[in-house]
């Protein structure tokens, strides 16, 4: 798909942030000058896929709400092709944004933008060693990693 986004007149802004990365450096910066984030990871390998990182990393799991996920524009021309918002939010990849984690009580107290980039609690860490999506509908369910991972076969 890729491959062809680049002749493509209709996909510049589905593919924007992958052929043109903006890494959150003042976002990382801020937060580590103000002692914040437990953990922190970028986006490059898709949200499902880092996030599993981090919880595995740190012994922890994680419930998630798909409603709180910033959702991937899909261009009403592009809608054919069944590009699920969700599906690419969670899976896509090499936007470089940054998950990160702070402990609870500094969750309520985030500034809702830092540095000119917007900040969107999504979940929270758990002590079960699983990664849960909470859908829109409330039922939860396993979010596997499906963004890129080198290894895959």
């Amino acid at each position: 798909i890729l491959r062809e986004a680049r002749n493509q007149r209709r996909w510049p802004k589905l593919v924007k942030k992958h052929f043109h990365p903006q890494p959150r450096l003042a976002l990382g910066e801020w937060l580590a000058s103000h002692s914040l984030a437990t953990s922190m990871i970028d986006t490059s390998d898709g949200l499902s896929t880092d996030l599993n990182h981090i919880c595995h990393a740190s012994g922890v799991g994680a419930r998630v709400m798909a409603e709180k996920i910033p959702a991937v524009h899909v261009p009403p021309e592009l809608r054919a092709l069944k590009l699920h918002p969700l599906n690419l939010s969670l899976h896509g990849g090499e936007d470089y944004e940054l998950l990160f984690t702070v402990p609870k009580k500094f969750a309520a107290r985030l500034p809702a933008v830092i540095e000119e980039i917007p900040v969107t609690v999504i979940g929270q860490i758990t002590r079960e060693k699983k990664v849960i999506l909470v859908g829109a509908d409330g039922k939860p369910q396993t979010l596997r990693p499906l963004g890129w991972d080198p290894f895959r076969k």
